[in-house]
């Protein structure tokens, strides 16, 4: 569990490398900067991950990831689902304090865009997925101690499904 939950910080922390954004007053200067990131990758974040590209899309800015499953097998990630996203939202929670980092988040919010995770193994893909509300009540100050994945697939926050072949 602890493995899970450092890569979990660890990948976080790398959001902060994003922190370019900041210079982004507008879509099309975000997308360009999100050009300028994907050249510098794929870059490794630890614990098996290393985040291949960033895309952003009409509904959410992803991190497609791969997962060396020699490192970690997705059944660990799989397993650690709750305990990957409480490490996500903490993370997120606690560098809104840096106004760069702050000014990612209110964009997605205010374009009513999810932060997401994609993170591919072998055979599985597992993917996180924080909504905009959920953006929005971290920016008010507002986290949880303990957050559960919603049963509600339309509104999924944590979810694996098998990668098609």
């Amino acid at each position: 569990m602890k493995k899970t939950r450092k890569t979990a910080i660890g990948l976080l922390s790398f959001l902060l490398v994003v922190a370019f954004f900041s210079s982004c007053s507008n879509e099309q200067q975000i997308k360009q900067s999100i050009e300028r990131f994907n050249q510098s990758m794929p870059k490794e974040t630890g614990g098996g991950i290393t985040i291949i590209q960033l895309v952003m899309d009409d509904s959410s800015l992803e991190y497609q990831c791969t997962l060396d499953e020699e490192q970690q097998p997705m059944s660990v990630l799989k397993e650690n689902a709750t305990e990957y996203r409480n490490g996500v939202i903490q993370n997120l929670y606690q560098n809104l304090s840096n106004p760069a980092f702050r000014e990612i988040i209110e964009f997605l919010v205010e374009t009513d865009r999810s932060l997401s995770y994609s993170i591919k193994g072998k055979e599985d893909t597992h993917r996180v997925n924080i909504s905009p509300g959920e953006l929005q009540r971290m920016l008010n100050g507002e986290v949880p101690n303990t957050v559960t994945p919603s049963l509600d697939k339309s509104k999924d926050t944590t979810e694996s499904d098998s990668a098609s072949a």
